[in-house]
């Protein structure tokens, strides 16, 4: 979905001039540049980070990132930011957050009162997590519970074993079923590659919850009226013919 269309959602509910923004992982394409408004952003990763691991593969992407402002490499990024914000932009990031309501209770304290967070979510019947199912609330409080601060061994086995290569076009225009045999590792070699991930001890960029636009809103409404999360839902987008993200905004009550 082009900037244009998240921005036009983002104005039904704020107006953006005067307003002090956080943006998260905007890397090369934030939905607001600096010279547009008072618009700050936080990253996993410095830019000179960001910058070497895109400039072999993305090289022209890797001229046009941007400045960070904050980086923080822990889950409780409200303990590393001494500002409050009217709106929280994150693009393509919660489905990587390994414990999403500890995620949201964060982003919730970096809130001023009634601020809003905006979300563009990747739609899973159009990117490479098609066949993979989608998020249970159980798994969502589980993580939550078990505190966990990065993915896990099942988490990455996952995003490696039911990786598709298919794109949003080859699902709108119906031309995918072929892609949907073509495995990249066997389960023995994706398990064995997940746990050396994890070993490791570093950031592992992994989709480690899977979401459509009915079983985001409904794992939203059940954490919500549960109390886990105080951002009620102020609107939503589904996805558009050609896209693969739908648009959520959410506001701190």
């Amino acid at each position: 979905m082009s900037i244009n269309l998240r921005m036009s959602f983002i104005q039904k509910f704020l107006d953006i001039s005067h307003k002090k923004i956080l943006e998260i992982g905007a890397l090369d394409a934030p939905t607001l540049k600096k010279d547009e408004s008072d618009v700050f952003y936080m990253d996993w990763f410095s830019k000179e980070e960001l910058y070497s691991f895109h400039r072999k593969t993305k090289s022209d992407r890797a001229e046009k990132l941007v400045d960070i402002d904050y980086v923080v490499k822990e889950k409780n990024l409200a303990h590393k930011i001494d500002s409050k914000f009217n709106l929280v932009i994150a693009n393509h990031v919660i489905e990587h957050i390994p414990d999403t309501i500890r995620w949201l209770q964060n982003i919730s304290f970096l809130l001023k009162n009634d601020g809003y967070l905006f979300l563009a979510i990747p739609h899973k019947e159009y990117t490479f997590d098609k066949i993979r199912p989608v998020t249970s609330l159980a798994q969502i409080i589980r993580n939550y519970d078990e505190d966990l601060d990065s993915s896990n061994v099942y988490q990455v086995f996952e995003h490696l074993y039911m990786h598709r290569p298919l794109k949003a076009r080859d699902v709108w225009n119906n031309e995918y079923q072929h892609l949907l045999d073509r495995k990249r590792f066997n389960p023995k070699q994706t398990l064995e590659s997940g746990k050396k991930e994890v070993s490791s001890k570093k950031y592992v960029d992994v989709h480690c919850h899977i979401f459509d636009y009915n079983s985001f809103l409904c794992l939203h409404q059940d954490l919500y009226s549960m109390g886990y999360i105080d951002l009620a839902l102020s609107g939503s987008k589904d996805v558009e013919k050609a896209g693969n993200e739908f648009l959520i905004m959410l506001q701190k009550r």
